[in-house]
């Protein structure tokens, strides 16, 4: 028997989001660095296509949702309070999706004050979003890694704490933010928890490879957003089947044949830890292209796509079902690079000028950017290409006998 299984499931009740959203991002300097939503951006185009769904990523790094800042921090942080008022009016947002945390505990130990402060930032904002019709999307902060901070760690009781020099258990704050924000029913209008997953994937990977590094222990490393996108994804209800496979039988060479129509799936992460994107459930979440063979017609087949080998993999591989992600033969490989480095790109400055236009108190920013209206008109380009790139391709595969 040959199967194909063509990305994961649709949770209960459908997409979340609808056709024509403008989905508004606010978040610290990791929804700033963006790769997260680049991937979710993505993952909307190829498994909603034609929804015309738009991110306006507007992450600020040092930002807060409670207006704390810790004594050793250059300048006092800005707080998102400051400028919701302006991206709401000005962007007009259906939806907002709403990250913070890492900032706010200002690395320090729990403290009831701290906590108040970021829950009444957050009920704020909430408030602010509803007023202007907008639905509400909160995101449990990522994790803080102790092990992979690359500075000083502070111990219990120290005079002060920081970015700089944070507590060492950190986590354990961020984890009560997590825990507040997953219980506070009617909050929002959907929670998604990336604390609690990404906290078990990254403590089980520092077991696996004591070398490994998640970023600079505030800032996840690229893989991490993968992971990130997939559980907001799969959050939101974002469907994963993105093509019906057609199968053959067996041929007259004892050949298994397999043919499917799907979009290009997510490229991955440069550098990424080999089986790491796996442990953390992302290709059977939302990026699944596997082939399932459970009679190979022999102990080592070969994998083949039109006249051009893909593959030479064993039985066992294919009985529990060989990621086709990868592999550069297919005919969507190179789609599935340019659509990643596309949109990376497109949100670099796309970002830089929506978040110039409704401007901030953050020093230091680069604000040599396009203006808003540079960005919408180069933003209509892009689009024709990226609906190029992530059309639907057909692919036709035989397993053979070496």
């Amino acid at each position: 028997m040959v199967m194909l299984v063509l990305g994961g499931e649709c949770v209960a009740g459908g997409p979340f989001l609808r056709r024509g959203d403008r989905v508004l991002c606010l978040g610290d300097s990791i929804t700033q660095d963006g790769r997260y939503l680049a991937v979710l951006d993505v993952l909307l185009r190829t498994r909603q296509p034609g929804e015309g769904i738009r991110l306006y990523p507007l992450g600020l790094g040092s930002e807060t949702v409670s207006g704390l800042s810790e004594s050793g921090h250059p300048f006092p942080r800005p707080c998102v309070l400051e400028r919701s008022g302006r991206a709401l009016e000005l962007i007009k947002p259906t939806v907002v999706m709403i990250c913070y945390g890492m900032n706010d505990g200002i690395y320090a130990p729990p403290a009831e004050d701290r906590m108040r402060a970021y829950q009444e930032g957050m009920k704020e904002l909430v408030k602010q979003c509803r007023g202007a019709g907008a639905r509400v999307v909160v995101v449990t902060p990522p994790p803080f890694d102790a092990k992979s901070f690359r500075g000083p760690v502070a111990d219990d009781g120290a005079e002060a704490y920081g970015y700089q020099k944070p507590w060492r258990g950190y986590d354990r704050t961020l984890a009560g933010y997590s825990e507040w924000l997953l219980v506070s029913e009617g909050l929002s209008d959907r929670v998604i928890d990336l604390h609690g997953p990404l906290s078990a994937v990254v403590g089980a990977w520092h077991e696996r490879d004591p070398g490994w590094k998640n970023g600079d222990g505030i800032h996840p490393d690229g893989a991490v957003h993968w992971l990130m996108a997939g559980l907001i994804a799969e959050g939101l209800g974002v469907p994963g089947i993105v093509g019906e496979p057609v199968v053959s039988g067996a041929g007259a060479d004892g050949g298994r044949g397999v043919r499917f129509v799907c979009r290009p799936p997510v490229a991955g992460p440069v550098g990424a830890p080999r089986g790491f994107l796996e442990a953390g459930g992302f290709p059977r979440l939302m990026n699944r292209l596997e082939l399932m063979v459970a009679d190979a017609p022999a102990a080592a087949c070969r994998l083949m796509v039109g006249e051009r080998l893909a593959a030479v993999v064993t039985r066992e591989q294919l009985a529990r079902g060989y990621d086709l992600t990868g592999l550069p033969v297919l005919p969507f490989a190179g789609a599935s690079v340019a659509v990643m480095e596309t949109v990376m790109e497109r949100q670099r400055w796309f970002s830089a000028a929506w978040r110039e236009r409704v401007g901030h108190r953050k020093p230091g920013v680069e604000r040599d950017v396009r203006t808003v209206e540079e960005a919408e008109a180069e933003w209509g380009r892009v689009e024709a290409r990226l609906d190029e790139l992530t059309k639907p391709v057909e692919v036709e595969m035989r397993v053979m006998r070496p």
